[in-house]
């Protein structure tokens, strides 16, 4: 029992966020990955894809909250797969080729204090509608 209190108390911080995103045209994101990424110093997030302003605030706040950098990704970075990204141990982050290309300067001047590992991955974003990080497990 002490384990699970132990797993417990490890994560005692955390507290889920919900909200809802859609994309340019309105449509609702199918998954967060799409417009949201996770980092070690960084989360890459696309706030125009918050509709609702009550939510975005939250979201933003939970962001600030957590000490890391928010890096805004606009519309056309969510549908270069720049969402889809996946960070490693070590300070590595995984992409595919084609969100590395779509990262705005001021995004991607942020994200190269990480080592980037990309990989041309087209059948997977053309025809399976995702990319690098729906491709890898994550274990913890």
């Amino acid at each position: 029992m002490d384990k699970f209190r132990a797993l417990d108390d490890r994560y005692s911080e955390f507290r889920a966020i919900t909200w809802h995103s859609s994309d340019r045209k309105g449509t609702p994101i199918y998954h967060t990955n799409v417009v949201m990424a996770v980092l070690r110093d960084h989360v890459l997030l696309c706030l125009d894809s918050i509709k609702d302003p009550k939510e975005r605030d939250e979201v933003i706040l939970a962001v600030q909250g957590s000490g890391k950098t928010l890096l805004n990704l606009s519309f056309d970075e969510v549908e270069q797969y720049c969402g889809n990204a996946l960070m490693l141990s070590g300070g590595r982050l995984i992409c595919s080729s084609r969100a590395k290309s779509g990262y705005s300067q001021k995004n991607w001047e942020e994200l190269e204090k990480y080592t980037i590992i990309t990989a041309e991955i087209p059948t997977i974003e053309d025809i399976g509608g995702g990319s690098a990080r729906c491709m890898l497990a994550e274990l913890f």
